[in-house]
């Protein structure tokens, strides 16, 4: 039976993060949804956090009620930082989940939903849009460390019948909500070139991206909280690629002047091409994107521009 009319009970995990912010606004707006956060961080913000670790299982157990819904958004690191800390990723992370799982079998809930990368879980593969069912073999720590909590969700529900969805999106971007902290080559660009400073640039800007914007992101995460949907791996992204070297194209043609930019050798981690097919969550759901990513970064510019920040543009 449907349930999109009742009253659901989402525990939010890093919903002081940037999508988590997001999406909490979202469900708040729809007003059928009683929202928890649980974060390491607090905002003051008009929901209330419980602040604690959701890799402790007693604390979640606390947390947690019998037929809630768990969207595990919390990542204590981002590509770069899993490959500085290999071991603090595996235990912060892949363990730290692994107790989330524990807690969530114990209360009984109702859905796990697992944000999972879709940037970094397939590696590399051809021109093609990468599909749920395409092989994984990443070639980053970041992209092993969501495809074990991947793979430690499928045992659970193998032998306790735990219902989930993992998303894999694309690369997302968009208002960060806290102009403190960068998120993305977009965010860190344009950031950047309001205050006329010097954009380094991986390798030599080729690299192609599925950029989705947030707006389109936390709607399709909205349609999967409203669902029933369960025991589904779905891409969420655009299906189309985008080069860093467009991307600063287009914020120049934003903000009207030429960026300062300096490349600098790549990073080994970096796959040359990762594009989405996002059939799946169309046929399933009935989402497609709707930002181009030229109205995209003029979102995230308006925003910045708002956010009265210290601009230096000549």
């Amino acid at each position: 039976m449907n349930q999109q009319n009742a009253t659901k009970r989402v525990i939010v995990t890093g919903g002081n993060g940037f999508i988590g912010r997001h999406i909490v606004r979202r469900l708040k707006a729809a007003d059928n949804c009683e929202i928890v956060i649980v974060d390491m961080e607090t905002t003051g913000g008009a929901i209330p956090t419980m602040y604690g670790s959701f890799g402790d299982r007693a604390f979640m157990k606390s947390v947690l009620h019998e037929h809630d819904t768990v969207l595990h958004l919390a990542c204590s690191t981002i590509p770069a930082t899993s490959e500085m800390d290999r071991k603090a990723d595996i235990g912060d992370n892949i363990a730290g989940s692994v107790e989330l799982l524990e807690a969530c079998v114990a209360k009984r809930i109702a859905r796990l939903i697992f944000m999972s990368s879709g940037g970094s879980v397939y590696g590399k593969h051809g021109a093609d849009g990468a599909r749920e069912d395409s092989p994984t073999n990443p070639v980053s720590s970041h992209g092993a460390m969501k495809l074990a909590i991947e793979k430690y969700i499928a045992v659970f529900r193998a032998l306790y019948g735990l219902p989930y969805v993992i998303v894999r999106a694309s690369n997302p971007y968009g208002w960060t909500f806290e102009r403190k902290k960068n998120q993305g080559i977009i965010d860190v660009a344009l950031r950047k070139a309001l205050k006329n400073e010097t954009i380094a640039i991986w390798g030599d800007g080729s690299v192609v991206r599925d950029f989705i914007h947030i707006d389109d992101l936390t709607e399709a995460l909205y349609k999967i909280v409203e669902s029933d949907l369960t025991d589904e791996i779905l891409n969420i992204g655009t299906g189309t690629g985008v080069s860093v070297n467009q991307i600063l194209s287009a914020i120049e043609q934003t903000i009207g002047r030429t960026l300062h930019k300096e490349y600098v050798p790549d990073r080994g981690f970096d796959v040359s091409s990762n594009v989405l097919n996002v059939q799946k969550v169309l046929t399933k759901l009935g989402w497609r994107p709707e930002t181009t990513i030229e109205e995209g970064i003029h979102k995230v510019y308006d925003a910045m521009m708002r956010e009265d920040l210290p601009l230096r543009t000549s």
